[in-house]
Formats: C-alpha cells, structure tokens, sequence
C-alpha cells in the first residue's frame, strides 16, 4: 500500500491471495517480495519490481529463499539472494525483466550491497565462518570464488559499504 498525503491509501500488490513484502525503492521502480504457503512444507519467494504506476514484473526464478534485495547506486540493478539454483547465490535483474546469476559459490552467499557504484558488490559467503567478499557486477560467468575483502577470522555480516576509497562497515 501506498499512503498519499490527505488522500486514499491505493493498493499497490495484486490481490492473489499470496503475502507481498515491499522493498527497497530507486528512481520510479519498488521492489516487491512475494511469499506463497502451499499444502505441507511448501514455501516459495519470488522478487518482483513495480514501476510506479505500473503492474509488478517477476525478477529472477520463484526459490524457497528470495531475500535482500538491494539497488545499485545508479538505479539500473537490483542485486538480492535466491536459492533458485543452488543454496543462495547472488543476482542481479534490471527494471526490463532480466537477471543474472553473480555467484555458485556451493555455500551459498549473502546481504548484497554494492561497494563500487557500477563495478563490483560486498558480500557475506558461508563456510567456517561467514566472511566478507568481492563480486563483479558485470562478470561474464557467476563467480565460483568471490576475493576476500580482507583476511581474518570471525563472522562478519551486514556489510554496509560507504565513505572515502570503498570502506565498508560491518557487523
């Protein structure tokens, strides 16, 4: 829902009977996370992007897991997590419809943000411990093996790129 100032609010999620999550925003364009139950254990998510005015369009596969979706500075991506193809991996769709797999690292990897506005994201990769790393925005194939941001042992999460020369602050 949308709220106007001294007016209607207006439903901006189809009536489909599924629970739709709003997400972040950049320019005209909402992303919206639709999560469906089904009979037994079944669960699905699915990233869709509003444009403002307009009907949702699908983001990337329906996955048991679709989360943190987050858009480049430059409003021309957004990046999030899907469990479409293998335990999480990152993606990247655009406001046309179109995405692609970033990452196939088999533990999975998470919280995508972008550190270097068009060129690469920050992000969470499991293993022993969660741990920081580097992923291309524009590589030609998913990254198997995303860099390090830096070498150390903890587990380090939310990753919250900003200021000068692409620090990052991080949990």
């Amino acid at each position: 829902m949308v709220d106007r100032p001294r007016g209607d609010a207006e439903r901006l999620s189809p009536d489909d009977g599924a629970d739709w999550f709003p997400g972040p925003s950049a320019g005209d364009h909402l992303a919206l996370l639709r999560a469906q139950s089904g009979p037994g254990d079944q669960h699905t998510e699915q990233l869709f992007i509003l444009p403002w005015g307009g009907a949702p369009r699908a983001i990337g596969a329906s996955a048991r897991v679709v989360r943190n979706p987050a858009w480049t500075a430059d409003g021309q991506h957004v990046v999030f997590e899907s469990a479409a193809e293998g335990f999480r991996d990152i993606w990247a769709g655009r406001p046309d419809g179109t995405v692609r797999r970033l990452t196939s690292l088999d533990a999975g990897c998470f919280e995508p943000r972008e550190r270097t506005a068009g060129i690469d994201l920050v992000v969470v990769c499991s293993g022993r411990d969660p741990d920081l790393r580097i992923v291309p925005l524009h590589a030609p194939e998913p990254v198997a093996e995303p860099a390090w941001l830096m070498e150390r042992k903890g587990e380090d999460q939310r990753p919250t790129p900003g200021g000068p020369g692409g620090r990052v602050a991080f949990l």
